[in-house]
Order: C-alpha cells, then structure tokens, then sequence
C-alpha cells in the first residue's frame, strides 16, 4: 500500500521505476490476493506511462505477479511534432522539468545563472543564440552536431583504464579532462595508450521519448 501511494503520489519518474523495482523484489508468498491484483493492475498502468525509466519496468513485474502487459508501441517526438506547441507552451513548467534532477536533470552538465556544471554548453543566453528548431534538434538527436569545444575525449591508459572527459586543457605532457561529476582529472600523456574524440554526445539520446508533448 506504502508502495503504491509513493508511485501515484509522485512525479518523479526515477521514483516511480524504484518503486516498481521494489514491488518485483517482494515475496508473492506473503502477499494477499488483492495485494497481487493491485500490484498487476500498477504494472498495466506503468505499461502505459510515456517515460521508459517506468514502462520499462512493467514487464518484469507483471510477470513475477504471474501476468503479462503489453508495452504501448512509442514514437519518440520530433521537431516537427514540437514546434507548433511552442506558441501555447508553460515556461513555468519546462524551468520545473530543466532543473529538476529526478526529470530531465540537465544541471548535471549544463549551466542556467550561475547554476549548473560547466561540462556542456552555458545555456544562459540559448534563446538569443539559437532558433527554437535548433535548440529542439539539439535536444532530440544530440549527436548530429556537438558545439566545438564540448565533445567527449575517451582515453585509454597503457594500465586498461578508460578515461572521459571535455579537455578542459592540455600541455606537453598532460591532457586534462572536465568530467561530468564536476571532477577534474590530470593524465600524464605518458600513461596513454589510445585517444579518441566521441561521435557521440554525452547528452542522452532518448530525451525524444522522455519528454514527449
């Protein structure tokens, strides 16, 4: 009962899948009939949610209830899905979803203000340096193009271990790597073994999906 009401009573999607995660864990042995029936009927709920940290979920506990759901087939959004929504959009609410680190938790990397990390690009002026559609591309497929400066450096030390970063600075015999914790991390050149510039953003790339209209 605990456990439905933090899923039902929260917006927090991380939350949620815990909680999922905890009721699959529980002994079916010591629950009632009703408990069970309610826990399947949260899995069929979950199996409809829009955010894969709790859909996801659904299938495992369903089946350790001895049922099964059916996951709703999902397109992630797209600009074109988007940009018409702009007009009648809630600031308030996207500032609640940008700074919220159980949602899209983009102070983890980016800074607003003053607050943030500076791991990825200052989003303080955004809308004066970029079109909406530009900024929603760069939310929605991030890897298409990633802003000089802020692309992720792997390193491989001549010991096996595998180091990444922003170069926030390098001399003749060091590589110094911005981490996404806020860590800053000085490698001897000396210790490397293979450098490599990523392809890939460091931003996750299923934000089209997360964050659906």
């Amino acid at each position: 009962k605990h456990l439905e009401r933090c899923f039902h009573g929260t917006d927090s999607a991380q939350t949620r899948g815990n909680v999922l995660q905890l009721l699959a864990r529980a002994d079916r042995a010591q629950l009632s009939a009703g408990t069970v029936k309610q826990c399947v009927e949260l899995a069929e709920v979950a199996a409809r949610d829009n955010d894969p940290r709790v859909y996801g979920q659904a299938p495992a506990l369903a089946e350790h209830f001895g049922a099964a759901v059916t996951l709703v087939e999902r397109q992630p959004a797209t600009a074109a899905d988007v940009l018409p929504l702009l007009a009648s959009a809630d600031p308030e609410r996207g500032k609640a979803v940008f700074f919220d680190r159980q949602r899209a938790d983009c102070l983890t990397c980016h800074r607003v203000d003053g607050r943030g990390t500076a791991f990825a690009p200052s989003l303080s002026d955004i809308g004066r340096r970029a079109r909406p559609a530009e900024i929603l591309e760069s939310i929605l497929t991030p890897s298409q193009k990633i802003t000089e400066g802020f692309a992720v450096t792997n390193l491989i030390t001549r010991d096996g271990r595998v180091l990444s970063g922003v170069v926030n600075a390098e001399t003749l015999s060091t590589i110094e790597l911005f981490q996404a914790d806020g860590r800053q991390l000085e490698v001897e050149k000396s210790e490397v073994a293979h450098r490599e510039l990523s392809k890939t953003s460091i931003m996750p790339a299923n934000f089209g999906l997360l964050l659906a209209p």
